[in-house]
């Protein structure tokens, strides 16, 4: 498949997702292109701003400084937006209670909660959410040094330690989560030919 073919059957794929989508769906998706926006061209701009921006030091420091405080804004609010739904689905998998919700939390994954064997099992979802919930818990000492300490008083290992571990949560859970979707849609592909070869 071309790239042209590709970015078209994205487009669609955007097009049909924003159509089917509730008032609050649509809110939300603009909420959450606005944040990546933000961060694109925060990081942007710190990136040039380290490289040297033909200013002179103060205003490099300056805007390092307000590029890395609207970085740390947007992860922030990410962090307080997802944390405490990620939080309570891991006290309900811990609990053992509520299957139905933790399952609507992972539409795409059929959970088994009574096997250890299964392709999506409850012990892998807690591990699962235990990377996901890490992801927020190491933003808030960067967010607490980042507002509590004048820039260039500011404890930067700290930043150096924290930062790369919230990335490194936040990637692992998203590849964790592909490759869940990827073994159930093989399973699914795998039952289909079964059916069909009975048939």
């Amino acid at each position: 498949m071309d790239l042209r073919l590709m970015l078209i059957s994205a487009q669609n794929a955007i097009v049909k997702t924003w159509q089917e989508a509730s008032c609050k769906e649509k809110t939300q998706y603009i909420i959450i292109a606005f944040l990546g926006l933000l961060v694109v061209v925060s990081g942007a701009i710190l990136v040039l701003a380290f490289i040297g921006l033909g200013v002179d030091d103060y205003t490099k420091d300056i805007i390092i400084e307000v590029s890395s405080q609207i970085l740390n804004a947007c992860f922030t609010i990410s962090a307080f937006v997802t944390q405490p739904m990620r939080f309570y689905i891991l006290i309900l998998v811990i609990l053992n209670i509520r299957r139905d919700r933790v399952q609507a939390w992972f539409p795409t994954l059929p959970i088994d909660f009574d096997s250890d064997q299964a392709i999506v099992s409850v012990k892998t979802i807690h591990k699962l959410l235990w990377v996901m919930n890490f992801n927020c818990f190491f933003q808030y000492p960067i967010t607490a040094v980042m507002w509590g300490y004048y820039y260039k008083n500011r404890p930067a290992w700290i930043i150096g330690v924290f930062l790369p571990l919230s990335f490194m949560c936040n990637i692992w859970a998203g590849i964790w989560l592909y490759k869940l979707n990827q073994k159930v849609k093989i399973q699914d592909e795998m039952l289909l030919d079964n059916e069909m070869a009975q048939a």
